[in-house]
């Protein structure tokens, strides 16, 4: 609760100081305006954003969008102000064949960047996914001396044929819609392993939702991974962002170390991102 405190100086009076609750006290109609017509233009906006757009100081923004929040005009959440509206729960058809080829050079252009972020002898989680796939093609065609841990079939089938390789497989119930595995013997199985990294894509990143993935099952192998994981970073092109589906994976925004996506992701979110403190690589 924010107070301000009134002299009473005028008619005589001797009283010190009076509580004001300032939220009783109505946001400026121009300055509201404003905000609302600077997130309808942008969609996404920071706190620091608004404090430069607005020339007023910090504690009046937080004021401003603290009431905002309350008359239901926006959602609020790591760091970013995003408008009511903005919350999208998108849970289309699909399937692996589709993920294979759409947004395919964007997630190239991830996979080259992310060898950068893999060093001799780790010990390397993928999770299930196509960006994850060629980020394992890559680590395998660069002869990079890695143990590997996975639930995805696709890059199983892409180490299982050399000998080289370390490989270990997250078994459990197979699901051909993600080609993957999940289910309480993967969790099992992962509960006795550890990772240096983590590569972790996802269904969807919002700045309100988090990070979300179509299955419950999937959600909570993923929890599993991310316990066991020194660092986790996020691969992911750019139609991902602003995308949620049913099931979040128990993981704060501020807590990932890295993520890796194409410049043609929303400058938005990566500001939105870098203000929580998260390391943006955006893929040339």
């Amino acid at each position: 609760m924010y107070y301000l405190r009134v002299v009473f100086a005028a008619q005589g009076f001797n009283r010190s100081f009076r509580k004001v609750n300032v939220m009783s006290i109505n946001l400026p109609l121009n300055r509201k305006q404003k905000i609302l017509k600077l997130l309808a233009d942008k969609k996404v906006l920071t706190t620091n954003e608004l404090i430069k757009k607005l020339g007023k100081s910090r504690s009046t923004i937080i004021r401003d969008l603290t009431r905002l929040q309350e008359e239901g005009y926006i959602y609020k959440g790591y760091g970013a102000i995003l408008p009511r509206k903005k919350t999208n729960i998108s849970i289309p058809a699909y399937s692996i064949e589709e993920s294979l080829t759409s947004q395919l050079e964007e997630k190239e252009i991830i996979a080259k960047k992310a060898i950068d972020f893999i060093n001799v002898n780790d010990t390397i989680c993928f999770s299930n996914g196509v960006t994850t796939k060629l980020i394992a093609e890559n680590v395998l065609n660069a002869n990079i001396p890695v143990q590997i841990i996975t639930n995805s079939l696709l890059i199983t089938n892409q180490y299982a044929s050399n000998r080289r390789r370390n490989i270990t497989v997250i078994g459990g119930d197979y699901s051909p819609e993600i080609s993957g595995f999940f289910g309480e013997i993967s969790k099992s199985i992962m509960k006795k392993l550890r990772c240096d990294t983590y590569f972790l894509s996802v269904h969807g990143i919002d700045l309100v939702g988090g990070l979300t993935v179509r299955s419950s099952q999937l959600a909570e192998l993923n929890n599993e991974i991310i316990k066991r994981s020194k660092k986790v970073i996020l691969v992911l092109d750019y139609s991902k962002f602003g995308r949620t589906s049913l099931y979040r994976i128990d993981f704060e925004l501020e807590n990932i170390n890295t993520v890796i996506t194409d410049n043609k992701v929303d400058k938005s979110y990566v500001d939105s991102l870098k203000e929580i403190g998260v390391e943006v690589i955006i893929a040339p």
